[in-house]
């Protein structure tokens, strides 16, 4: 269930997924920050990964690394979304990924990486 306090937001977390490099979960709240100029909580974030994962937009591998499927790529490739600032984005996509959303994946983002990707950001 998805908590009010910190609610999940799976368009943000598609868009700091990349187009299909893997990523690390630094960068991914890194261009979290950038969009929605905030660092986002270990609850949103995992929320978010768990629901495209579930809908098969994202892939987690065992590292804690991040990427793009081709179904989210088909999303993010979007003339009119790659248009936008990267601040307008995440409403457009909210939009299309409401027909692609499907039951979320179970998953755990440990809270020590959690910790020590948001320190390796910040203190960057």
């Amino acid at each position: 269930m998805v908590s009010s306090e910190s609610p999940a937001h799976p368009e943000i977390l598609l868009l700091a997924a990349g187009r299909g490099r893997w990523r690390v979960l630094r960068q991914v709240i890194a261009v979290w920050d950038l969009v929605n100029a905030g660092v986002p909580s270990r609850v949103q974030l995992e929320q978010s990964i768990a629901i495209l994962l579930g809908s098969k937009l994202i892939e987690a591998d065992d590292e804690g690394r991040f990427r793009v499927t081709r179904a989210g790529k088909r999303l993010l490739n979007d003339r009119q979304l790659r248009r936008l600032r990267p601040r307008a984005r995440p409403s457009v996509l909210m939009g299309e990924l409401a027909n692609h959303l499907q039951t979320p994946a179970p998953y755990v983002l440990d809270d020590d990486k959690y910790r020590a990707a948001v320190e390796a950001y910040v203190g960057r």
